[in-house]
């Protein structure tokens, strides 16, 4: 299994790379699976992980069913939400875990910046309603949710159904 990290979005080069990197080794080993973990991301630029997505998407070897699992949680937020519901909608990876942290996430792009006339104070605003229709992103297929107990005792029962998960 290859598993990737996703702790931010980003808008360098860094994740691009790793991706390559995810994909290489898939290609490499057809019996491999690729587990993108999205949990506790709190968002930033879409574009990097779009690199991720479009390189399962060109690869019908990749993007088959049971290949490619994400994971999120309460903590995932803003554009790691819309990245996790695009790779559950243009590719055939499943989703697992719990339902992030605001799964309506209507607006997004905070390029907009407005310098108050008073006191000088620069203002970042949105600029983009990035979800019109309002409708739930990057909810898991599969929901578990993890215990007090395995909190406690370091057990990541998330992690654990992505391993254990076959199509």
């Amino acid at each position: 299994m290859v598993y990737l990290k996703y702790n931010n979005c980003v808008d360098d080069d860094g994740f691009q790379r790793l991706a390559a990197q995810a994909l290489a080794i898939l290609r490499a080993h057809p019996d491999f699976r690729l587990v993108v973990d999205l949990r506790d991301n709190p968002g930033g630029d879409t574009t990097p992980f779009m690199t991720l997505i479009q390189g399962i998407m060109a690869d019908p070897a990749i993007n088959r069913p049971g290949r490619v699992i994400g994971l999120v949680n309460g903590l995932t937020d803003s554009s790691a939400t819309l990245d996790a519901s695009n790779l559950a909608l243009d590719t055939n990876a499943v989703l697992i875990g719990q339902p992030p942290a605001d799964p309506i996430d209507e607006f997004g792009n905070d390029n907009g910046v407005l310098k108050l006339p008073h006191f000088g104070i620069r203002v970042r605003y949105t600029t983009a309603v990035v979800n019109p229709s309002r409708r739930k992103l990057g909810i898991p297929g599969i929901m578990v949710a993890p215990t007090v107990a395995d909190l406690l005792t370091g057990r990541d029962p998330v992690l654990s159904a992505a391993l254990d998960y076959r199509r």
